[in-house]
């Protein structure tokens, strides 16, 4: 038998004192943005630190997820830009999510540096939501701000000058961050990642809807900048645009995923790289230069068509002249962007406007066709399509189904070989049912405790309360009602109040 010293004790309190101290929260006093000290709980994690409302004791099972979620989130930023400077310098300069009295808007990142703030209730949202792993998008915000952290202070270089709307344009790549952040988590299912996606992909669908179709001769410099100062509203496309949100906030995470979805894997991090090399801009001619030049150098390709006819920047001679001298990388200019994989009519007289043109517009050797059933539907040379319901439904107008739809080929072809391709399901619906969007439904409550429930054999769809508390709740799912038609809402309903 051993028996021990009083050294060996006081190790045995020692050891058993530091593991408890693991688990309970640490008080700290945390200086806020806005220069306001408040004592927080603090919790430590690899990459970050969670400075929660003192009311949170103990580091648990809830906490320490989080904590694996956010310094996920951070692993991915790290690999897609360079790391942050700045940091909490009490907790070897990690970042610091911090839930304060306090802070600018919903949430508030540092522009270039580690660091974001939240108001007190969402601390308790986000808690609850890991709790009951019920999606309420609240950690996504998380991801947003982070975002913000790693743009790496280049608003000198690629932001408009002389206009508070465009921080959009600087800042919102944040959203690129979280797009990523989201898809690389622990943490989130497939119908949460898919909403908040299409929500960072706004900048995407502009281009994929009715970009080609605006007015470009308004009185500044260019396109690009008419969104910056939001100048151009909504685009009302049900197909590309559900929320009908204005894409101006959202504009530069679309410009880097599509260039990001045509040059491959690590372009992310060139681009950060290219933009650091450049001049501060002093115009915003310099502006739109420089982000062409940073993307073309990033992909060692020239863009300057992807960025004059697609993102319709008025880049200079100059510019277009230094960008000549990178290679015309087929591999890149041989693709086009490709659009929604599904696409709807509105009724069988209305028609859809497809642009599958490649990057290399000065290809005199492209042509492009849509086929149907392996038969030709149409052909052209300049890959821009408009496709009626009533050519593709031939014989459905005399029949009663409530559904249509066919898959589009499309192919881009040089010298009569495919070089790039996408499949389309376009179709037709008189009705539309719940059980085919189960991925899009969205809980709306005030606290959100319930969880969704789907039940293929019955078709049954089922919202669980979860907690005690008197609440109201529904399920939301967002549709673009269509101008001058009739809609029918279809269903049962029922509340089993004895399982509450």
């Amino acid at each position: 038998m051993i028996i021990p010293t009083m050294k060996s004790i006081k190790n045995i309190l020692l050891l058993l004192l530091l593991t408890e101290i693991s688990y309970a929260q640490m008080q700290y006093t945390y200086t806020a943005f806005n220069g306001k000290k408040e004592v927080k709980s603090a919790f430590v994690g690899r990459e970050t630190v969670l400075l929660m409302p003192i009311k949170y004791k103990t580091k648990d099972s809830v906490i320490i997820k989080l904590l694996n979620v956010v310094d996920a989130f951070y692993d991915t930023y790290n690999q897609l830009a360079n790391k942050p400077g700045g940091g909490n310098p009490d907790f070897n300069n990690k970042l610091s999510i911090a839930f304060v009295e306090e802070t600018c808007g919903a949430g508030c990142g540092i522009v270039g540096s580690k660091g974001v703030e939240f108001g007190l209730p969402t601390a308790d949202e986000i808690y609850d939501e890991i709790k009951t792993s019920v999606s309420r998008s609240r950690v996504a915000i998380i991801s947003y701000e982070m975002g913000r952290n790693f743009f790496n202070n280049y608003g000198d270089k690629i932001q408009f000058i002389g206009t508070e709307a465009n921080g959009g344009f600087a800042e919102q790549f944040a959203g690129y961050f979280a797009v990523e952040g989201l898809r690389n988590s622990i943490l989130y299912t497939e119908s949460y990642r898919n909403l908040n996606e299409a929500f960072f992909h706004l900048g995407e669908s502009y281009y994929l809807g009715k970009a080609w179709t605006l007015d470009t001769t308004a009185k500044v410099e260019t396109h690009l900048q008419r969104v910056a100062n939001q100048e151009i509203g909504k685009i009302f496309d049900p197909n590309r645009n559900q929320r009908l949100l204005n894409f101006h906030t959202y504009f530069a995470g679309g410009i880097l995923s599509i260039i990001d979805s045509v040059v491959g894997k690590g372009f992310m991090p060139r681009f950060w790289n290219e933009v650091g090399k450049l001049k501060s801009a002093k115009s915003n001619q310099d502006i739109i230069n420089n982000i062409a030049i940073a993307a073309s150098k990033a992909a060692n390709c020239n863009l300057s068509d992807l960025f004059l006819d697609f993102f319709r920047f008025k880049i200079d001679t100059n510019t277009i002249s230094a960008l000549s001298l990178l290679p015309r990388d087929k591999k890149i200019l041989n693709k086009f962007i490709k659009d929604k994989p599904i696409l709807y009519f509105n009724n069988l007289r209305d028609s859809i406007k497809i642009d599958i043109r490649i990057i290399d517009r000065r290809n005199q050797n492209i042509s492009y066709s849509i086929k149907i059933n392996d038969s030709i539907f149409n052909s052209n040379k300049n890959g821009i399509f408009l496709i009626h319901a009533l050519k593709v439904f031939k014989n459905c107008y005399h029949q009663t189904k409530p559904f249509f739809r066919e898959e589009l080929k499309c192919y881009a072809l040089e010298d009569n070989k495919i070089i790039d391709s996408q499949y389309i399901i376009i179709g037709y619906r008189d009705s539309l049912s719940l059980k085919d969007h189960i991925k899009d439904l969205y809980i709306e409550s005030s606290n959100n405790f319930d969880k969704i429930s789907f039940d293929t054999s019955s078709n049954i769809i089922t919202m669980q309360k979860i907690d005690t508390a008197l609440d109201w709740s529904g399920l939301s799912f967002q549709y673009y009602p269509y101008p001058n038609k009739i809609y029918t809402f279809k269903g049962q309903a029922k509340a089993d109040w004895t399982s509450a």
